[in-house]
């Protein structure tokens, strides 16, 4: 999911221009912020231990947010990933299935 661009409409009114001006520098600051430019995954399988998962970011994931989780589970991330740019590795105290933001 990213943030969608600013586009300027051209018309003739200065006081319009700056607003739509305005308006786009506060969109490009929005699109610099790494958690609202996000990669939601959806019925993720956890088992009881490691697990790998895709965060689909194509760039390093700098956290995550369990959104929903279907059984009385701790999930945590592990410290020995050195591909962070493709998966996180997730270690789960049960099995489960869960819904992830990753950021």
């Amino acid at each position: 999911m990213s943030i969608t661009h600013f586009v300027k409409i051209r018309q003739e009114s200065e006081e319009v221009d700056r607003i739509q001006d305005q308006l786009k520098q506060n969109f490009d600051n929005l699109s610099d912020v790494s958690f609202l430019t996000g990669s939601f995954k959806k019925n993720v399988s956890l088992i009881n231990g490691v697990t790998n998962v895709e965060h689909g970011l194509n760039k390093q994931y700098q956290g995550y947010i369990v959104t929903r989780i279907t059984a009385d589970t701790n999930v945590w991330e592990t410290a020995t990933n050195t591909l962070k740019d493709k998966y996180i590795i997730l270690n789960a105290s049960a099995a489960a299935t869960v819904d992830i933001w990753f950021f």
